[in-house]
Protein backbone atom coordinates (compact mmCIF):
# COMPACT_ATOMS: atom_id res chain seq x y z
CA UNK A 1 0.00 0.00 0.00
CA UNK A 2 2.97 2.18 0.98
CA UNK A 3 4.73 1.78 -2.60
CA UNK A 4 1.23 1.85 -4.94
CA UNK A 5 0.65 5.62 -2.37
CA UNK A 6 4.26 6.67 -3.47
CA UNK A 7 3.28 5.89 -6.91
CA UNK A 8 -0.18 7.84 -6.89
CA UNK A 9 2.47 10.96 -5.35
CA UNK A 10 5.41 10.52 -7.76
CA UNK A 11 2.76 10.64 -10.45
CA UNK A 12 1.03 13.72 -8.94
CA UNK A 13 4.48 15.65 -8.51
CA UNK A 14 5.13 15.23 -11.91
CA UNK A 15 2.08 16.12 -13.54
CA UNK A 16 2.22 19.38 -10.95
CA UNK A 17 3.63 22.54 -13.25
CA UNK A 18 4.16 24.44 -9.60
CA UNK A 19 2.73 24.28 -6.20
CA UNK A 20 1.64 28.23 -6.47
CA UNK A 21 -1.68 27.02 -8.50
CA UNK A 22 -2.21 25.05 -5.49
CA UNK A 23 -3.60 27.65 -4.01
CA UNK A 24 -6.45 29.24 -6.55
CA UNK A 25 -7.51 25.88 -8.10
CA UNK A 26 -10.52 26.15 -10.73
CA UNK A 27 -12.37 22.98 -11.55
CA UNK A 28 -12.92 23.33 -15.27
CA UNK A 29 -16.07 22.04 -17.26
CA UNK A 30 -14.26 18.96 -17.98
CA UNK A 31 -13.12 17.78 -14.39
CA UNK A 32 -16.60 16.16 -13.40
CA UNK A 33 -16.32 13.89 -16.71
CA UNK A 34 -12.61 13.24 -16.05
CA UNK A 35 -13.48 12.21 -12.76
CA UNK A 36 -15.90 9.86 -13.73
CA UNK A 37 -13.95 8.80 -16.12
CA UNK A 38 -10.96 7.86 -13.65
CA UNK A 39 -13.80 5.69 -11.67
CA UNK A 40 -15.00 3.99 -14.98
CA UNK A 41 -11.26 3.08 -15.75
CA UNK A 42 -11.01 1.90 -12.45
CA UNK A 43 -13.59 -0.48 -12.41
CA UNK A 44 -12.31 -1.26 -16.43
CA UNK A 45 -9.28 -2.71 -15.17
CA UNK A 46 -11.23 -4.74 -11.91
CA UNK A 47 -13.18 -6.12 -14.46
CA UNK A 48 -10.24 -6.95 -16.73
CA UNK A 49 -8.23 -8.62 -14.50
CA UNK A 50 -11.60 -10.71 -12.48
CA UNK A 51 -12.80 -11.85 -16.05
CA UNK A 52 -9.03 -12.34 -17.48
CA UNK A 53 -8.87 -14.79 -14.34
CA UNK A 54 -12.28 -16.59 -14.53
CA UNK A 55 -11.78 -17.00 -18.23
CA UNK A 56 -8.39 -16.05 -20.51
CA UNK A 57 -6.30 -12.99 -21.41
CA UNK A 58 -7.06 -13.62 -24.85
CA UNK A 59 -10.62 -14.51 -24.49
CA UNK A 60 -11.37 -11.28 -22.62
CA UNK A 61 -9.46 -8.65 -24.99
CA UNK A 62 -11.16 -10.34 -28.24
CA UNK A 63 -14.41 -10.17 -26.50
CA UNK A 64 -13.72 -6.50 -25.34
CA UNK A 65 -12.52 -5.36 -28.96
CA UNK A 66 -15.20 -7.07 -30.40
CA UNK A 67 -17.97 -5.27 -28.61
CA UNK A 68 -16.58 -1.91 -28.92
CA UNK A 69 -15.97 -2.02 -32.49
CA UNK A 70 -19.41 -2.53 -32.74
CA UNK A 71 -20.28 0.26 -30.58
CA UNK A 72 -18.12 2.70 -32.01
CA UNK A 73 -19.36 1.49 -35.94
CA UNK A 74 -23.09 1.69 -34.99
CA UNK A 75 -22.27 5.30 -33.66
CA UNK A 76 -20.32 6.33 -36.65
CA UNK A 77 -23.03 5.19 -39.14
CA UNK A 78 -26.05 6.59 -36.74
CA UNK A 79 -23.84 10.18 -37.32
CA UNK A 80 -23.47 9.70 -40.64
CA UNK A 81 -19.81 9.45 -39.93
CA UNK A 82 -19.01 6.06 -41.36
CA UNK A 83 -16.71 6.78 -44.42
CA UNK A 84 -14.34 8.18 -41.90
CA UNK A 85 -13.40 5.23 -40.98
CA UNK A 86 -12.09 4.32 -44.96
CA UNK A 87 -10.60 8.30 -44.94
CA UNK A 88 -8.64 7.51 -41.74
CA UNK A 89 -7.13 4.14 -42.66
CA UNK A 90 -6.06 5.46 -46.42
CA UNK A 91 -4.29 8.34 -45.30
CA UNK A 92 -2.74 7.00 -42.06
CA UNK A 93 -2.59 3.06 -41.76
CA UNK A 94 0.56 2.90 -40.46
CA UNK A 95 -0.86 4.85 -37.22
CA UNK A 96 -4.43 3.23 -37.39
CA UNK A 97 -3.28 -0.08 -37.58
CA UNK A 98 0.12 0.35 -35.02
CA UNK A 99 -2.31 1.99 -32.35
CA UNK A 100 -4.66 -0.88 -32.42
CA UNK A 101 -1.94 -3.58 -32.51
CA UNK A 102 -0.10 -1.56 -29.41
CA UNK A 103 -3.51 -0.89 -27.39
CA UNK A 104 -4.20 -4.71 -27.46
CA UNK A 105 -0.81 -5.83 -26.67
CA UNK A 106 -0.95 -3.88 -23.75
CA UNK A 107 -4.20 -4.91 -22.95
CA UNK A 108 -3.22 -8.43 -23.18
CA UNK A 109 -0.47 -8.24 -21.39
CA UNK A 110 -2.18 -6.73 -18.66
CA UNK A 111 -4.40 -9.28 -18.73
CA UNK A 112 -1.91 -11.97 -18.36
CA UNK A 113 0.14 -9.78 -15.14
CA UNK A 114 -3.50 -10.20 -13.45
CA UNK A 115 -2.92 -14.07 -13.36
CA UNK A 116 0.55 -14.08 -11.06
CA UNK A 117 -0.66 -10.73 -9.17
CA UNK A 118 -2.53 -8.62 -7.16
CA UNK A 119 -4.67 -7.03 -9.69
CA UNK A 120 -4.28 -3.55 -7.42
CA UNK A 121 -0.33 -3.81 -7.81
CA UNK A 122 -0.36 -4.72 -11.71
CA UNK A 123 -2.66 -1.83 -12.31
CA UNK A 124 -0.28 0.29 -9.92
CA UNK A 125 2.72 -0.46 -12.05
CA UNK A 126 0.75 0.00 -15.37
CA UNK A 127 -0.21 3.17 -14.76
CA UNK A 128 3.40 4.55 -14.12
CA UNK A 129 3.14 4.55 -17.66
CA UNK A 130 3.07 8.52 -17.07
CA UNK A 131 7.03 8.73 -16.05
CA UNK A 132 7.85 6.52 -19.64
CA UNK A 133 5.91 9.52 -20.98
CA UNK A 134 7.90 12.66 -18.65
CA UNK A 135 11.41 10.65 -19.80
CA UNK A 136 9.85 10.69 -23.73
CA UNK A 137 9.35 14.01 -23.25
CA UNK A 138 12.48 15.09 -21.76
CA UNK A 139 14.78 13.02 -24.55
CA UNK A 140 12.70 13.68 -27.20
CA UNK A 141 11.43 16.84 -26.52
CA UNK A 142 14.53 18.42 -24.77
CA UNK A 143 11.97 19.19 -21.73
CA UNK A 144 12.90 20.87 -18.75
CA UNK A 145 11.57 19.52 -15.12
CA UNK A 146 11.43 21.24 -11.89
CA UNK A 147 13.38 20.15 -9.13
CA UNK A 148 9.63 18.41 -7.50
CA UNK A 149 8.75 16.76 -11.27
CA UNK A 150 11.88 15.61 -11.17
CA UNK A 151 11.79 14.36 -7.21
CA UNK A 152 7.95 12.94 -8.26
CA UNK A 153 9.61 11.35 -11.44
CA UNK A 154 12.24 9.51 -9.04
CA UNK A 155 9.75 8.54 -6.40
CA UNK A 156 7.40 6.86 -9.31
CA UNK A 157 10.20 4.83 -11.11
CA UNK A 158 11.56 3.21 -7.77
CA UNK A 159 8.12 2.72 -6.55
CA UNK A 160 6.89 1.09 -9.36
CA UNK A 161 10.45 -1.31 -9.95
CA UNK A 162 10.36 -2.40 -6.20
CA UNK A 163 6.67 -3.26 -6.25
CA UNK A 164 7.56 -5.22 -9.24
CA UNK A 165 10.36 -6.68 -7.57
CA UNK A 166 8.64 -7.27 -4.30
CA UNK A 167 5.44 -8.74 -5.78
CA UNK A 168 7.50 -11.25 -7.79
Amino acid sequence: MILIGLIIAGIFLVSLRSFSHLKQIRWEKGTVYALIGTGFMGGLNLMFGVTARSTSPLFVNWFTSIVMAIVVLLYLLYRNRGHEIIRDLKHHPLLVVGVGILDNAAWIAYSYGTLFLPIAIVTSISESYVALAVVLGIIINKERLKRHQIFGLIITITSAIVLAYLAN
